[in-house]
């Protein structure tokens, strides 16, 4: 899982920024939303707005992702062209296709969330759907104490912020799996903590433990989590798929010689 900031598409995440902040510029809505969370706990808002307003980039530095795309059934045969050209990386691409039910109840505060594309009107929308829960439940969140509150709010707002994008890039579908430890810090991932530099510059990762135990949790196996394996366009495509069923079979896939195959698309060097 890598830094939000330290990802190719951490524009995205500024678009969501720049939505968020003229949401909470206009007056009006700021005012509606601040009653909310004031009728809930008395100058509750203040606290909120003092840290936003100095702390997005905190927030961003506290997200933790791993990016997905909805594989449909359809493109099995081929994969999705757009993908291979822009994330198949290297001279062998593979479209590692994950089951959800697996992947979206990961332990370690993990959490799956759906990806949204909106416009400005749709983004305004989601966070009126927050100010809108509030009200609803007014008595329940008033008997909680503030700080728990509080921090209820902030990871709903910090959760709608790592995972909006502009409308251009709908046709991803992505999924984004999300730890954010300055809401919910989980001792075991901490402990998988290391540091990487994937594109020359040193970053901290979080390790998704798969397939063996970490304290009294249980993780998804690799059984559990590969439903198939499709390698993209490349020039040895046999030797890949042999040695990929063969480190399958290593992590004890029930199926290891039958999930693995080429997406089919001709293979073309670059010029």
């Amino acid at each position: 899982m890598r830094n939000a900031r330290g990802m190719n598409d951490f524009s995205e995440i500024r678009y969501a920024r720049k939505l968020f902040l003229s949401y909470f510029l206009d007056q009006n809505r700021r005012a509606v939303f601040a009653k909310a969370c004031n009728d809930c706990h008395k100058n509750s808002f203040v606290s909120l707005s003092n840290f936003f307003d100095g702390n997005i980039s905190y927030v961003e530095n506290q997200t933790y992702i791993t990016c997905l795309s909805i594989h449909d059934k359809k493109k099995d045969a081929g994969g999705r062209l757009s993908m291979w050209r822009g994330y198949g990386g290297g001279a062998v691409a593979a479209a590692v296709v994950i089951k959800k039910h697996s992947v979206m109840n990961l332990p370690f505060g993990i959490i799956g969330v759906k990806v949204e594309y909106p416009d400005e009107k749709g983004f305004f929308e989601s966070i009126d759907e927050i100010k809108d829960y509030l009200i609803m439940h007014k008595n329940a969140f008033s008997s909680v104490p503030a700080d728990i509150f509080i921090k209820f709010i902030v990871a709903k707002l910090q959760i709608i912020l790592s995972t909006t994008k502009h409308p251009g890039f709908r046709e991803e579908e992505e999924w984004r799996l999300l730890y954010m430890p300055n809401m919910f810090k989980s001792d075991p991932l901490e402990a998988l903590k290391a540091q990487a530099a994937p594109k020359g510059i040193p970053e901290t990762i979080y390790k998704i433990p798969i397939g063996k135990a970490l304290g009294p949790q249980a993780v998804a196996t690799v059984d559990e989590l590969v439903e198939q394996v499709i390698i993209g366009p490349c020039a040895e495509v046999d030797l890949a798929i042999l040695a990929i069923k063969d480190a399958l079979n290593e992590a004890k896939h029930r199926r290891w010689d039958k999930v693995v195959r080429s997406c089919g698309i001709p293979y073309r060097e670059r010029i």
